[in-house]
């Protein structure tokens, strides 16, 4: 079926008014044209023979209205196409002005010509033309860099928002704000150690209709009414976290955005390039807000909403290394707390130890110790086998090797021996445990 609508898009396409015979227009430079856009917005007018297109090509499953193409005409008018339905409509000639103005401002005049192809992903056009000239570049979205992924947002929430004003999409369906990235950022050294502590960035949204949507972003996961046109939002960033090549982490960083009701074409995820900014090679802290050591019991504060990430690791090469992270997202009234998190699904935490993770026979804990208005007191409890316990059995097992008087499944007896004796050396090696933990939001005091 899938193929089927594809067919059908390009056979429409080819016959349909977007893309028409322009048998006097010769095909410029992208550069060129986008410099001509550039100069007819600055004079006021973007004229009557002026059309900009944009064709979206999803890749493996979608949604209809993700294969989308349009049009914009200087003169006013606006066709669109999603599936097989084809509408024409009309909007302001300063709408349209202020729509590509605001292409301009993420190097669209760069945009690659002749991109090579890029197999397995999304791909998009966009065509500009005028009576005298016309240039359409093929970009894949893999390939995208922040301007390009800001300007295809731009392009693609448009033409959400002209298919409900052209009846093909449900009014009530949420378009989601574009993100524009990180616009500016300062580092942070809270203690005056000479480390940089914490990244301030200032994330700025555009929004084409206001409405409550939900953000994930860096450990912060908020509820955030966005009201029509420019908004800005403030994250602290752990530069500890920022630095860490742990694979738990590679989303971490990216920002995600979807609607309190659940977007129709999914929630919309942007790598916001924090691993391009070379922090690395800067003076970050080498070390996490807490960092316990041995098989000890711990305790650690959490205020309510407040995202932590834990990293239990043993040995300093940190081969035995497990990462998850959680927030408080509320305190009930029996005295219980409510957790989400990442590495764990949304569950309600008692009077029961919650398992954390195993490192070989060692397994932590979390526990729930004290709770008040607006944060939670946790511990990290470790439960490790009885020492004496495990060498009695380790030489029961070797005495019945010896004697050759066991008549069980042999490969079962080695495996249970294996098992044991790696137990003992992790046993011997408890001072290797190791517990960081990373608060994503800095307490008041330290900004």
């Amino acid at each position: 079926m899938k193929k089927r609508i594809y067919f059908l898009f390009f056979l429409i396409l080819e016959c349909s008014a977007l893309y028409p015979l322009w048998a006097k227009a010769e095909e410029s430079s992208w550069r060129s044209l986008v410099q001509e856009m550039q100069t007819r917005i600055v004079a006021g007018s973007l004229g009557r023979d002026f059309k900009i297109s944009f064709y979206n090509r999803p890749y493996q499953e979608y949604t209809e209205e993700e294969l989308m193409i349009y049009t914009l005409g200087g003169d006013g008018t606006a066709i669109i196409q999603m599936g097989n339905q084809l509408k024409k409509l009309k909007m302001s000639t300063e709408e349209l002005l202020l729509f590509c103005k605001s292409l301009l401002d993420y190097k669209l005049a760069d945009f690659a010509e002749n991109e090579p192809r890029s197999e397995g992903s999304a791909s998009y056009s966009i065509v500009l033309r005028t009576k005298e000239s016309k240039k359409g570049i093929y970009l894949y979205k893999a390939r995208n860099d922040k301007d390009r992924e800001v300007i295809w947002q731009y392009m693609f929430r448009f033409g959400q928002l002209l298919l409900e004003r052209a009846g093909l999409r449900d009014k009530n369906e949420p378009i989601l704000p574009v993100c524009k990235g990180i616009v500016s950022q300062q580092e942070i050294d809270s203690d005056n150690d000479g480390l940089i502590d914490w990244l301030r960035v200032n994330v700025e949204f555009y929004n084409f209709r206001a409405g409550d949507f939900i953000i994930d972003f860096s450990g912060y996961t908020q509820n955030i009414f966005f009201s029509q046109g420019n908004s800005s939002k403030e994250f602290f960033l752990n530069t500890y976290l920022l630095q860490s090549e742990n694979k738990n982490l590679k989303g971490f960083f990216r920002m995600g955005i979807d609607s309190k009701e659940g977007s129709s074409t999914g929630p919309y995820i942007m790598d916001m390039g924090l691993s391009s900014y070379g922090y690395k090679k800067k003076n970050l802290r080498a070390a996490a807000d807490i960092v316990f050591k041995g098989s000890d019991t711990r305790r650690f504060k959490v205020k309510l909403n407040q995202t932590v990430v834990l990293e239990i690791k043993k040995g300093k090469s940190g081969d035995d290394r497990v990462l998850g992270w959680f927030y408080v997202s509320g305190i009930l009234p029996d005295g219980t707390v409510r957790l989400v998190g990442k590495q764990y699904s949304e569950f309600v935490l008692g009077r029961e130890d919650f398992p954390l993770v195993s490192l070989g026979c060692i397994s932590s804990y979390l526990r729930l110790c004290q709770t008040d208005a607006d944060s939670v007191i946790f511990e990290i409890t470790w439960r490790i086998p009885d020492k004496e316990m495990l060498e009695r059995r380790i030489s029961h097992f070797i005495e019945t090797a010896v004697s050759d008087n066991y008549r069980g499944d042999k490969e079962t007896f080695k495996s249970s021996l294996e098992s044991d004796e790696k137990c003992r050396e992790d046993l011997e090696t408890l001072h290797e445990l190791e517990i960081d933990i990373s608060y994503c939001v800095p307490p008041v005091q330290k900004i």
